[in-house]
C-alpha cells in the first residue's frame, strides 16, 4: 500500500469525525506549548548526523563535537531508513519518532520502548508491542515487518541513541531547555485568551477534533530548517523553533491548527483512489494542494498568507500561486473537499 495512504489510515484512527455545528457554547480550546527532552534529543542526533543531507548545518557545526564520528557516520549512512518530510516517510520514521512522541515520554521509558521494538522485530510478535504502544495502529490494521539486515540497522541506531544521551542531558540540554522555555512563554502569550481554534472552525465550517492544540517545541530541526509541523497525535504537533523567529513560529502553529481542523477532508483525499496517479504521487500534488488551501483560508483569520517555495522531499516543486488562483476562482462553486479535489485534477491536467 502507498505509504501516504497508509499514514492517512493511521491518522483516521486519531481524529474524531467532524461535523458542522455551532460552537458558541463550547469552552475555549487552549493552545499551549510543551518543552520535552526526548524529542529534542532525537532531533539533536538527527541534525548532527545530517540525515537530510543539507549543504550547511549550523546545529552540526555548533554541537557536532558531542557525538562520536563513527556514530554520526552510521546514522548518516542509514539516513534513508529514518528521514521523512512532505507527507512521505521511511521504515523507521514512525517507530523512532511519531509513535513514542504522541505523548510525553521519559528517557527510561523511551529506551525501554526501543528494547521492545527489538524484541518485537526479533520474535515477530508485533501485536503485543502495538497493544502497549500504539493501539490505534491495530485499529488501522498497521504492523511492521523487517528483514534481518533492517533489524541489525535498527539495533545500531538504538545503541547510538542510548549511548549518547547522558552527554546531551548533562552538557547541552540545560541551555536548549532555557531557550525553548522562553520561546514557549512568548508563543503561549500570543494565544492567551484567543480562541484561534474556534476561528478555524468557523472558517472551514468544520469541528476541530481535539480538546486543544499542544505544540512540542524542539531546537535542532528549527536551527537547521529540517522537517517541522510534525503531527504526533490529535492534539500534539512538533515544531522546530529557529532563533529570533517567534512570529514565524506563531504563524506556522496557526497554519497547523487549520490542518488539524481540516483532517477529515485530508483523510478522504489521501485515501481517494482517483488521486493515486503517478504524476500526483511523484510530485506531491495532494500534499501541496492541501497546504496551499490552508494558507489561502488562513488569510481570512490572520490577514496574511505565505507562499511556500522550493522542492518537495521525494519529488515535485511547490506552486502555491497556481493553487491560490484556482481557489479564488472556484471557492464559491465547491465545498472544501471538492475544491481541493478539483484543484488537484486540474493541476494534473495542465501539467501532463
Amino acid at each position: 500500500m502507498n505509504l501516504k495512504r497508509l499514514m492517512a489510515i493511521l491518522l483516521s484512527a486519531l481524529f474524531i469525525q467532524a461535523s458542522c455545528a455551532t460552537y458558541t457554547d463550547e469552552p475555549l480550546k487552549r493552545v499551549e506549548c510543551t518543552v520535552e527532552i526526548m524529542p529534542n534529543y532525537i532531533w539533536h542526533l538527527f541534525a548532527i548526523s545530517n540525515l537530510w543531507d543539507i549543504d550547511n548545518s549550523p546545529y552540526g557545526e555548533r554541537y557536532g563535537y558531542s557525538v562520536p564520528a563513527e556514530d554520526i557516520s552510521f546514522l548518516h549512512q542509514n539516513r534513508e531508513s529514518i528521514i521523512w518530510g512532505h507527507g512521505r516517510a521511511s521504515e523507521f520514521t514512525r517507530l523512532l519518532f511519531f509513535i513514542p512522541f504522541s505523548h510525553d515520554i521519559s528517557p527510561d521509558d523511551y529506551f525501554a520502548y526501543l528494547d521492545n521494538i527489538d524484541k518485537a522485530a526479533g520474535d515477530g510478535d508485533w501485536l503485543s508491542f502495538l497493544e502497549k504502544y500504539c493501539p490505534r495502529c491495530i485499529d488501522a490494521n498497521i504492523s511492521f515487518e523487517f528483514s534481518d539486515e533492517q533489524i541489525t540497522i535498527f539495533r545500531g541506531i538504538a545503541d547510538i541513541i542510548k549511548s549518547n544521551y547522558s552527554f546531551y542531558r548533562d552538557k547541552i540540554w540545560g541551555d536548549v531547555e532555557k531557550y525553548l522555555e522562553k520561546e514557549k512563554d512568548r508563543i503561549d502569550s500570543a494565544f492567551h485568551d484567543q480562541d484561534i481554534i474556534h476561528s478555524w472552525e468557523m472558517a472551514l465550517e468544520m469541528k476541530y477534533p481535539g480538546e486543544g492544540f499542544y505544540p512540542v517545541l524542539t531546537y535542532a530541526n528549527g536551527m537547521d530548517n529540517l522537517p517541522s509541523a510534525n503531527n504526533l497525535s490529535d492534539s500534539r504537533n512538533n515544531f522546530g523553533v529557529p532563533e529570533n523567529s517567534t512570529q514565524y513560529n506563531i504563524d506556522l502553529i496557526i497554519h497547523e491548527i487549520g490542518v488539524f481542523a481540516l483532517m477529515p477532508v485530508i483523510l478522504l483525499l489521501f485515501a481517494d483512489d482517483s488521486l493515486q496517479t503517478k504524476f500526483i504521487q511523484e510530485n506531491g500534488i495532494t500534499y501541496q494542494a492541501i497546504e496551499s488551501f490552508i494558507e489561502y483560508k488562513k488569510e481570512g483569520i490572520t490577514g496574511s498568507r505565505k507562499i511556500w517555495e522550493g522542492e518537495l522531499f521525494g519529488g515535485g516543486t511547490f506552486n502555491f500561486p497556481w493553487f491560490f488562483r484556482f481557489y479564488e476562482q472556484n471557492e464559491d462553486t465547491y465545498d472544501s473537499r471538492d475544491l481541493i479535489y478539483n484543484a488537484i485534477l486540474e493541476y494534473e491536467k495542465e501539467n501532463t
